[in-house]
């Protein structure tokens, strides 16, 4: 990702006096959304840390970040602040929104509490459509706006009865059908990168083909680390660490 402007200087904003008493650490985070939309080229997400502390007044500004939106959401960043100006009585509270075209098409709806009073120094956010934003299901596809059936398996096509698919979802969830036993687990994707596993699945017995076909899917799956989608055919193709294809599959 590609950071369009720096954190705030904490020192800036207050107005203190001496900026080498100040201590800038980072609080890192993801924002996404559950829809099914794409991220158009020019999304910008824009975070803010604001002291929400007192609820008869405006919150003030502590740091604020804007990142180029590239790849696939979830969206990453590190919003830097300065340490001097958290006070453990107070709270603090980390908000996103998503502009297109200098538009706010997303944002956060509910409070993320930060650094004080027990909350953690990281954030995951899931940010709320804006009705009539414009941002359509006819976007591009992206890894996870669609289930995925298994076309091929590391050059060897697929039994034309099985079928084998998966899906994927923002938190890094994946579930899917191995062509006899369900499973489900967790993905690591951080723009095209993607790492699967490890995938916990049902005993279920069934025929020797599809149960080694589903072996082979399994090992396919362990060694992806990257993906890449083809629009024009709304084709998936999962790759090794070399590039080399190893699963392909079409959207349904």
């Amino acid at each position: 990702m590609r950071l369009l402007t720096v954190p705030l200087a904490a020192a800036w904003i207050l107005g203190w006096a001496s900026a080498s008493m100040a201590e800038f650490k980072t609080i890192e985070g993801a924002a996404g959304y559950r829809e099914k939309i794409a991220l158009p080229a020019d999304a910008v997400l824009d975070v803010e840390l604001r002291d929400i502390s007192r609820a008869d007044a405006p919150a003030p500004l502590l740091s604020a970040i804007s990142v180029k939106a590239a790849g696939q959401v979830p969206i990453k960043f590190k919003l830097g602040y300065d340490d001097g100006m958290i006070d453990e009585r107070f709270s603090y509270a980390v908000s996103a929104k998503l502009r297109v075209n200098n538009k706010v098409v997303f944002r956060s709806s509910t409070t993320h509490l930060v650094l004080t009073r027990g909350n953690p120094g990281t954030v995951d956010i899931i940010m709320e459509k804006i009705a009539s934003s414009g941002m359509e299901s006819s976007n591009p596809l992206s890894l996870f706006s669609a289930s995925w059936l298994d076309e091929d398996i590391v050059g060897g096509g697929v039994l034309d009865r099985a079928r084998t698919m998966i899906r994927f979802e923002i938190d890094g969830a994946v579930a899917g059908l191995g062509g006899c036993n369900r499973f489900t687990g967790r993905a690591k994707i951080e723009d095209q990168q993607l790492e699967v596993g490890p995938l916990a699945a049902t005993r279920k017995a069934c025929t020797p083909a599809l149960m080694d076909q589903e072996t082979k899917f399994f090992d396919a799956m362990a060694k992806v680390r990257s993906f890449e989608i083809d629009q024009a055919t709304r084709k998936l193709v999962l790759k090794d660490e070399t590039g080399a294809a190893l699963v392909r599959f079409s959207a349904e």
